[in-house]
């Protein structure tokens, strides 16, 4: 089990949901497609990612490239 922060909520999850998640609105994002351009044709709906479905690498880049933003 891996302890997760969301916002105010902490919570334990196991490391194969973290990796593959089986949620029904899981965010599939290609390595090429920021997270701006799926919250774009997202239509506002909630979502839970995983990492075999791109979604903490994208929110990783963009957190990265916020930081970098903000350095130069």
């Amino acid at each position: 089990m891996v302890s997760s922060i969301s916002g105010c909520e902490i919570y334990d999850e196991s490391v194969s949901k973290i990796i593959e998640t089986d949620a029904p609105n899981v965010a599939i994002i290609g390595p090429d497609e920021t997270l701006e351009q799926f919250l774009a044709g997202n239509g506002g709906r909630g979502y839970n990612i995983g990492i075999a479905n791109g979604g903490y690498q994208a929110t990783f880049r963009h957190f990265v490239r916020k930081e970098n933003e903000r350095s130069d």
